[in-house]
C-alpha cells in the first residue's frame, strides 16, 4: 500500500497524513487513520488551531458498509474521501510516517553506559529536545530504579535486624535480574554491608558474599570486596580453578590499594603463571601489574601490552582499548609520539558500530585532544576536539562528554586567536549545560569568573554552594582560588591552606585528579615568592604524573635558570629533547643552559643544529646565532664524536688541505662552467649571478660529504669588518677559516686579496689562526699567481688555494692549459 504502513502485532493497516495550508506549505494538523477487523475506522486528529477539526466535524469515516471490503480497501477509500474533503477547503495533504521521531537506545550493562540517538522521520517533526530527553531518561530509569529500590528495601530490613528478610529480597532481585543490570549505586553496597552473615545459613551467606563482591568491584571498593573474597576462599566450591583466581585477584588489588605493592605483585605473578587462567582473567591480571609498577619499569609496559593481547584474545575490544590507554600513559614518559601512537592503535581496535562504539571513538579523539593541549599544540587539540564533538552531537546520555569536548575546542581556539570560533563553542556548551545540570555548570562559570575578578565574600559564598553539592572538584577549585587570590594572605597563609588541602586529598580515596591543580598552585606561589629551587621540586613532582605538561616543563626550566642551576637545566633539557625530539625551543634552551654552564663546545653543536631547524623564523634565528656567537667567543670548539672504531681519527690540517685540493679538482673538471654564462652581444663569457654564493654552496656540500659528522660548518659570520664566508670546526678541535673570492673577468686581484683582511680580523677576535683564501681564479694571463704577501713573525697562517675556473684559454706558448699545475702556495 503506497503511503500506508503495517504495524507489527495485529496485521491491520494504519495511515497518517499531514494537512497543510499556504505557500510554502505550513503544517496545521495531523490525522491518523486505523481500520479494525470489522472494517470499522477510527480517526485521531492533532489540530492545535481547531480549523481542521471544524472542517471534519461532520465527516463520516465509515460510509455504508461495502460487502466483502477488506481493511486495506477500506482505508484507501477513507483516505481518498479525506483528501477530497480537505481539498474543498483549499488545504493540501501529504502522507506522513506513522511516527515523528525514531529514538534508538544502547546499553552497556557491564560498564553502566546508556546512550540514545534521535532521528526525525520527516521534515515536519517538531518534538522538543526536552521530550526526547524525558523519553530517554524514562527508559534508562528502568535499569537504575530497581537497584535503588533494592537498596532501600535491604537497608530497611537489615536496620531492623531482619537479616534473612534482607537476604530474601536480594535473592529475589538476583532472580529477576534488573537490580544488577547497571552500575549499582553506592547506597546498595552500604545496604548489603549491613547484613550480618554470621546469623545466616550456608546458601544465604554465600548469596550475600557473592552479591557484595559483585557490587563492590563494580564500584572499585576492593577493600570491601576483600573481606568477602577471603570468606569465600574458605568454601570448597570456591577454592579451585577460575573462581579462586578471581578471588585472589581481588585480594591483590586490595593489597595494592593499601600500598602493599610487593604482596600484590607476588600474587599476580603467580596467577599469571597458572595454566588454567582464562584469557579475560589473565588480561585483568596483566593490567593490574602494569598499574602497580612504576612508570619507568619495562615490566609495566610489557604487562600493559600483554593485557591488550589477552583482552583481544578474549574478544573484549573495549577493554583492550582501555589497556592501550594505560600503555599510552606509561609511554608519555618516553615521549609524546610514542604515547599518541597507542591512541592511534586504539582507534584501529575500536571498530564496533553503534552508539557505544561511537562514544568510545569520541573519547579517544578527546583524549588525543587533551594530550595536544598539554603539549600546547592548539591546532591539533581543536581538530581532535571537533572530531569528538561531531560524534557526540545529538546523542542522549553523552551530554556531559560533549560539554567537555566543546570546552576543549573553545580553549584551543582561544589560544589560537580564533576568538569568534571560541565564543561559538562556548555558547554551544552553555546550551547543553542548561539542559544537563544548570546549577553545577553555573557554579563552575562563577568560579572561573572569580579568577578574573576576585572578591573574598563571593568566593566564600561559592565555597558553601560547592559543599552543598558535595562536589570535591569544585570545592578544591574554590579553595585554590581563595588561597592564591586572597589579598590578605601572606605567602605562609597561602602555602598552609594549599598544603592542608593536599594532605586532605591524599587521605581521600579517588581524588587523584584533584591533587594536580593543588600542586601547581603550590609551585606557582613559591615561584612568585622567588623560592625557585623549592618551586622546581614541585614542578618535577607534577611532571612525574603529567610528563607532557608543557606549561609545567617551561616553569621548571624558568625556575632552574633563575636559581642559576644551569647544570640541572641542561640535564633536564637533554632528557626532554630525547623524549620530544629536537624542537627549536628546547634546543635553544639547552644551548643557553650549556653556554651559561661554560660547556661552549657542546653548546656550539646544539645551537648549530638549532639554526638548521629554525628556518622561517628570522627573529628566533637571530637570537640563536647571537647565542652561538657567545659560545664561539668563549673559545668553544667542535667536540669530539665517538667512533665505532676504537681508534678515533681526528681531522688534521693535512687532511683538510687534501680535501680543499680535491675540491679544486672537482670544480675545475666537473663544475667549472656552472660559474659562467655566455654573452652573445659581447661574444664572451661573464660570471653567473652571485658566483661567490654558488662557490660557498659547492664547498659546503663537498666538505660535509667528505667529513660527515666530524665537521661543523658555520656560514656568513660577522667579523666587524664585513662577513666571513665559512668557519670550519672539526672532530678533535681543529678550527679553520675559509674565505672565498672570485678573481678575473671583472674581479681584480686586489679584490681577491682583500679576503686576507677579513680572515685576519676574524683570527684576532676568535683566537683561530689557521685560514685559507680559496680563489676561484679566471685570470687568463696570471692564473694562480700569488695574491698574498706572507707575514713574518706572525702567529697567523693563511694559505691560498687556486681553483681553475677559466671559461676559455689563450693559445700562447707556456700558458698552462689545465689545473694540474700546483695550485697551493703559502
Amino acid at each position: 500500500m503506497d503511503g500506508f504502513h503495517d504495524f507489527d502485532g495485529p496485521k491491520l493497516p494504519r495511515a497518517r497524513i499531514g494537512v497543510f495550508r499556504g505557500k510554502p506549505p505550513k503544517l496545521v494538523a495531523k490525522i491518523s487513520i486505523q481500520v479494525f477487523a470489522d472494517s470499522k475506522t477510527e480517526l485521531s486528529l492533532s489540530d492545535d488551531s481547531g480549523e481542521v477539526s471544524q472542517i471534519l466535524s461532520h465527516f463520516e469515516p465509515d460510509p455504508l458498509p461495502i460487502q466483502n471490503c477488506s481493511p486495506a480497501e477500506t482505508i484507501v477509500g477513507v483516505v481518498r474521501r479525506l483528501r477530497e474533503r480537505l481539498a474543498e477547503a483549499e488545504l493540501q495533504v501529504q502522507d506522513l510516517p506513522l511516527a515523528d521521531m525514531e529514538i534508538s537506545f544502547q546499553f552497556d550493562v557491564k560498564r553502566g553506559i546508556a546512550l540514545g540517538k534521535h532521528r526525525s522521520l520527516h521534515e515536519q517533526e517538531s518534538m522538543s529536545g526536552d521530550i526526547q530527553k524525558n523519553i530517554f531518561d524514562a527508559i534508562a530509569s528502568i535499569f537504575t530504579e530497581p537497584a535503588n529500590a533494592l537498596a532501600s528495601k535491604v537497608n530497611e530490613f537489615a536496620s531492623q535486624g531482619e537479616h534473612q528478610a534482607a537476604v530474601d529480597a536480594v535473592m529475589l532481585a538476583r532472580e529477576e535480574g534488573l537490580s544488577f543490570l547497571s552500575k549499582p549505586p553506592m547506597a546498595l553496597l552500604d545496604a548489603l554491608c549491613l547484613i550480618d552473615i554470621s546469623c545466616l545459613d550456608y546458601n544465604a551467606r554465600l548469596c550475600v558474599c557473592e552479591s557484595r563482591i559483585a557490587v563492590a568491584t563494580q564500584l572499585g571498593k576492593y577493600d570491601v570486596a576483600e573481606t568477602d573474597a577471603r570468606e569465600l576462599l574458605l568454601d570448597k566450591n570456591w577454592c579451585n580453578g577460575k573462581k579462586r583466581i578471581s578471588l585472589e585477584n581481588i585480594i591483590a588489588i586490595a593489597a595494592n590499594g593499601r600500598g602493599e605493592s610487593e604482596t600484590a605483585l607476588s600474587i599476580w605473578r603467580r596467577l599469571s603463571a597458572t595454566e588454567k587462567v582464562e584469557a579475560v582473567e589473565r588480561a585483568w591480571i596483566w593490567r593490574n601489574i602494569s598499574l602497580a609498577l612504576p612508570y619507568d619499569d619495562l615490566e609495566a609496559r610489557q604487562a600493559a601490552r600483554s593485557s591488550v593481547d589477552a583482552f583481544l584474545e578474549a574478544g573484549d575490544k573495549i577493554e583492550a582499548a582501555t589497556s592501550l590507554m594505560q600503555l599510552s600513559y606509561l609511554l608519555e614518559h618516553e615521549g609524546p609520539s610514542a604515547a599518541l601512537e597507542q591512541l592511534d592503535a586504539m582507534l584501529e581496535i575500536v571498530d564496533q558500530n553503534g552508539l557505544i562504539g561511537t562514544e568510545l571513538r569520541a573519547a579517544l579523539h578527546h583524549a588525543r585532544g587533551n594530550r595536544y593541549r598539554e603539549l600546547q599544540d592548539w591546532k591539533a587539540a581543536m581538530e581532535e576536539a571537533e572530531r569528538a564533538i561531531a560524534l557526540r552531537e545529538n546523542v542522549l546520555g553523552a551530554e556531559e562528554m560533549l560539554i567537555s569536548s566543546l570546552h576543549l575546542a573553545s580553549q584551543a581556539a582561544r589560544n589560537m586567536g580564533l576568538l569568534g570560533r571560541s565564543e561559538n563553542f562556548d555558547l554551544e556548551a552553555k546550551k547543553y549545560e542548561v539542559s544537563k545540570s544548570p546549577i553545577y555548570y553555573s557554579l563552575v562559570r562563577k568560579i572561573l569568573g572569580q579568577f578574573e575578578s576576585f572578591t573574598l565574600e563571593t568566593a566564600e559564598s561559592l565555597l558553601e554552594e560547592a559543599r552543598s553539592l558535595n562536589n570535591i572538584s569544585l570545592i578544591c577549585g574554590i579553595q585554590i582560588l581563595i588561597a592564591t587570590h586572597n589579598p590578605l594572605f601572606t605567602v605562609t597563609d597561602r602555602l598552609g591552606m594549599l598544603e592542608g588541602l593536599l594532605r586532605e586529598l591524599e587521605n581521600r580515596v579517588g581524588s587523584e585528579n584533584e591533587k594536580n591543580p593543588v600542586m601547581i598552585a603550590i609551585a606557582t606561589v613559591l615561584h612568585s615568592d622567588g623560592q625557585y629551587m623549592r618551586a622546581a621540586s614541585w614542578f618535577r613532582k607534577i611532571l612525574l604524573d603529567k610528563p607532557l605538561d608543557v606549561a609545567a616543563r617551561d616553569m621548571l626550566i624558568d625556575c632552574l635558570w633563575k636559581s642559576n642551576d644551569w647544570n640541572g637545566a641542561a640535564v633536564f633539557l637533554k632528557e626532554q629533547i630525547r623524549r620530544s625530539g629536537e624542537l627549536p625551543g628546547l634546543m635553544y634552551a639547552y644551548g643557553r643552559s650549556l653556554v651559561e654552564l661554560g660547556d661552549n663546545n657542546t653548546a656550539i653543536l646544539v645551537l648549530t643544529k638549532t639554526v638548521k631547524i629554525s628556518k622561517g623564523n628570522e627573529k628566533f634565528l637571530k637570537l640563536v646565532i647571537e647565542l652561538r656567537e657567545r659560545a664561539l667567543d668563549g673559545g668553544g670548539t667542535m667536540p669530539s664524536v665517538s667512533q665505532d672504531s676504537p681508534t678515533i681519527h681526528h681531522v688534521g690540517r693535512k687532511e683538510l688541505e687534501e680535501a680543499l685540493l680535491d675540491y679544486a679538482k672537482f670544480i675545475a673538471s666537473d663544475k667549472r662552467m656552472m660559474f659562467w654564462k655566455y654573452n652573445r652581444d659581447q661574444s664572451d663569457y661573464e660570471w653567473t649571478l652571485r658566483p661567490e654564493k654558488l662557490a660557498q654552496d659547492f664547498l659546503h656540500a663537498f666538505l660535509k660529504a667528505r667529513f660527515r659528522d666530524r665537521i661543523s660548518i658555520f656560514e656568513e659570520l660577522a667579523t666587524g669588518a664585513g662577513r666571513l664566508d665559512i668557519l670550519l670546526k672539526f672532530d678533535g678541535g681543529l678550527s679553520s677559516i675559509i674565505e672565498l673570492k672570485m678573481c678575473g673577468f671583472g674581479y681584480s686581484s686586489t679584490y681577491a686579496a682583500s679576503g686576507e683582511e677579513q680572515i685576519l680580523h676574524y683570527m684576532k677576535n676568535r683566537s683561530c689562526h689557521l685560514g685559507y683564501l680559496v680563489v676561484h681564479d679566471s685570470r687568463l694571463d696570471q692564473f694562480s699567481s700569488a695574491l698574498l704577501v706572507p707575514e713574518r713573525d706572525s702567529k697567523n697562517s693563511v694559505w691560498e688555494i687556486f681553483i681553475d675556473v677559466r671559461p676559455r684559454f689563450r693559445k700562447e706558448k707556456g700558458f698552462p692549459t689545465s689545473t694540474d699545475d700546483n695550485p697551493v702556495s703559502g
